[in-house]
């Protein structure tokens, strides 16, 4: 999939942060646009707090690329340029002037990644909508994402059979309250509640998995109407991309 042009955007600010001949100070971030917005909220102060955090974090962590990177933005490196101070961390490493600029490229990269996913608001958004009747759950998946975005159309499972459910068109069209944004929903075919003496609170008696292969993390909630007190739900999100609502039954409850 291609890349996400936010992060790309953010990539080149941070490249070009390098070339200052002064240290990484608030006034330079003050020019990065997509800093100011992803890392400071609109804040070049924020944002600036938000690198330096994210430096000592990296640190913490044992990241040597994303240090590297901050050293040839002058925090952590001696020289007015960027040419000069990746003369300085070279000497100081024992290595040659052209490994410290790749491992700051892969640095800037990194970082690049870690940023855009700070944003809450600009990013693929998901809802799982729920509604029991009966003895018989429907199910509504709704998707928005800003224009921009590299899309991918989601894959749905059912009660983690395996089986990925045919079928969906995911039609995006503009979303009617805001014309940078699309949208789309499917709604699945009603399904039957089989519910034994058998049934274990533990052990979903159905689920609906959604995998949303997109650049940038989906932020996902969900919605239910549950007339029988015995159900009860579980959203989980995991890091593969995937999003799953899981309906349990309690006996016990009233």
């Amino acid at each position: 999939m291609k890349d996400d042009p936010l992060r790309l955007e953010l990539l080149k600010e941070l490249r070009a942060l390098r070339r200052s001949p002064a240290p990484l100070s608030i006034e330079q971030i003050a020019g990065s646009r997509r800093l100011v917005e992803f890392a400071g909220n609109g804040s070049a102060e924020q944002a600036h707090g938000v690198l330096l955090d994210l430096l000592d974090q990296q640190q913490f962590l044992g990241e040597t690329d994303v240090v590297t990177y901050f050293a040839t933005c002058g925090i952590g490196a001696e020289g007015d340029s960027l040419n000069n101070r990746l003369k300085d961390y070279a000497a100081a490493h024992y290595v040659d002037e052209r490994t410290v600029l790749r491992h700051s490229d892969a640095g800037a990269d990194k970082l690049s990644t870690i940023v855009r996913d700070l944003s809450l608001l600009a990013r693929p958004l998901g809802r799982i909508n729920l509604v029991q009747r009966g003895d018989a759950v429907t199910c509504q998946i709704l998707i928005r994402l800003p224009k921009h975005s590299k899309y991918r159309q989601p894959d749905v499972y059912l009660n983690r059979s395996g089986e990925k459910i045919a079928g969906l068109d995911w039609a995006l069209t503009d979303a009617p309250d805001d014309g940078d944004w699309l949208v789309a929903a499917e709604t699945l075919p009603e399904h039957p509640l089989r519910v034994t003496n058998k049934t274990d609170r533990y052990t979903p008696i159905w689920s609906v998995a959604v995998y949303w292969l997109m650049p940038v993390w989906a932020s996902w909630a969900t919605a239910m109407e549950l007339s029988d007190s015995r159900l009860s739900t579980v959203l989980s999100v995991t890091r593969n991309y995937r999003a799953e609502v899981a309906l349990f039954f309690d006996q016990e409850r009233p």
